[in-house]
């Protein structure tokens, strides 16, 4: 048997070592032999595509759980790379164990080499493999490596609105086709729960995307959907904290940290642009009916994620109408009224989310096309209550009254606005009496303030 050298390298990356590094050497009597070497890499699994035994994997410590890593997952390794046969067999070259840190890279993506590409979402968390691949399958440079690879801990990509890691999405298998579910599309999903080892028998969904509430889902799976391909299968992630408990007693799991769902979009009925009609009729009748679908959530009664979906609904069908031009008196106004009607829709989904500098934006673009709108003035008045701002909300609603006197809810905003205002002064007045009357009684009037200024000035002279 040879006795292995060690080398001690300065490693400047992943896969490289800076030239006139140290190397102590103990030399063996005799190196093995090619038949050696190869009558050891017959026990290893072959992995390579091509079934060319270029990439060669054996477990050396089992993992601890059932699922692996997908491509595009963060996968959190440490290694130990060495030369395998020739001259420098066993010859260490890197190791982020020596470095004291953990390397992290995207699964599958081409940033490390092909080996570890495919090797990688073969292992399981905690798992230790050796790994040995051919120079076609690493660094290209004529010699193999062997490596110790050992998987502490994979994730997907982070796809919560708040980018807080509480939803992380990974990709099962590719999708086909280019169209990917948006706010008010029908679609088709088989929904999946992963406990431990076990995977549900699953329940096939037909929803409108965004109304996730309604069909029992988890916001997570809603978000992934809206990534998703048909055919696409995805492991979604998600923090126990973000699924209401209605959905989460479906789960099966008594005490989650974190929920795993296995989702399959199997079809999606997208909605059409208003491009592809070839009238204008056509356009104005369709954008009613996309209109009409996103009224139906802005006045539902059960709010989870109902007032979320109205708006983009609306956000996308005015980025559609913005490219829509109208020909003659009738058809300009006929695009201009529908103008006004989603963005008062969407300032009125802007106040019952509490977003009061968001309802003032569309208030503002709809007096742009209409100066003196009814609802436009009344909105923008509760947007600038909700802001505590009552002296800027009674203009608004002077201005309503004065335009529109029947408007009786206009004109009680006015008068509790007026009130507001009135008990906002006498409780100043009454503060500053309050402070003089204290000024009063420490012996400090106004004689005394006179000398202060005289002495001061006086001082200033001098």
């Amino acid at each position: 048997m040879h006795v292995r050298g060690e080398v001690i390298p300065k490693a400047t990356s992943f896969g490289s070592v800076e030239k006139g590094f140290r190397t102590i050497w103990i030399f063996s009597l005799t190196m093995p032999t090619e038949a050696e070497l190869q009558e050891y890499l017959s026990d290893l699994s072959d992995l390579s595509e091509a079934n060319d035994r270029g990439i060669l994997k054996k477990i050396i410590k089992e993992g601890i759980a059932t699922l692996p890593p997908c491509k595009g997952d963060t996968a959190v390794v440490h290694y130990v790379g060495t030369y395998y046969g020739g001259e420098r067999h066993e010859v260490k070259f890197d190791s982020s164990r020596d470095r004291g840190d953990y390397f992290e890279f995207s699964v599958g993506e081409g940033n490390v080499i092909k080996a570890w590409d495919v090797c990688i979402p073969t292992m399981k968390i905690g798992e230790i493999c050796e790994l040995i691949a051919t120079p076609a399958y690493c660094y290209m440079d004529g010699e193999s490596r062997r490596f110790e690879v050992e998987l502490f801990e994979f994730k997907g990509k982070d796809i919560s609105q708040e980018q807080d890691g509480s939803i992380l999405m990974s990709t099962v298998r590719e999708g086909s086709g280019h169209i990917i579910p948006a706010a008010g599309s029908d679609v088709v999903v088989i929904v999946k729960s992963i406990v431990g080892d076990s995977l549900s028998e699953g329940r096939e969904v037909s929803y409108v995307v965004g109304d996730y509430s309604t069909a029992n889902l988890p916001h997570g799976v809603d978000l992934a959907v809206r990534k998703m391909k048909a055919d696409q299968v995805a492991r979604v992630a998600i923090k126990a904290r973000s699924i209401n408990d209605k959905v989460l007693s479906r789960s099966g799991d008594e005490s989650p940290s974190r929920i795993t769902y296995e989702v399959t979009l199997k079809s999606v009925d997208k909605l059409k642009h208003l491009s592809s009609f070839k009238t204008f009729d056509e356009q104005m009748s369709y954008a009613k009916m996309i209109k009409d679908k996103a009224n139906v959530y802005l006045k539902a009664r059960s709010f989870e994620g109902k007032y979320d979906l109205a708006n983009d609904i609306y956000t996308s069908l005015l980025e559609e109408l913005e490219y829509l031009a109208g020909y003659g008196i009738e058809e300009n106004k006929r695009l201009t009224l529908i103008n006004i009607s989603v963005n008062l829709n969407m300032a009125l989904v802007h106040l019952k989310q509490n977003r009061p500098d968001l309802c003032l934006e569309k208030c503002n673009k709809v007096f742009v096309m209409d100066a003196n709108n009814e609802k436009a003035l009344f909105r923008a008045g509760q947007a600038y209550i909700a802001q505590k701002d009552h002296e800027e909300a009674l203009v608004f609603f002077k201005r309503l009254v004065k335009s529109y006197p029947n408007n009786t809810a206009g004109l009680s905003n006015m008068k509790s606005c007026e009130e507001t205002i009135r008990k906002a002064h006498e409780k100043e007045k009454q503060i500053f009496r309050n402070v003089f009357s204290k000024l009063q009684s420490t012996g400090f009037d106004g004689n005394q303030n006179e000398n202060i200024v005289f002495n001061s000035s006086e001082k200033h002279a001098g």
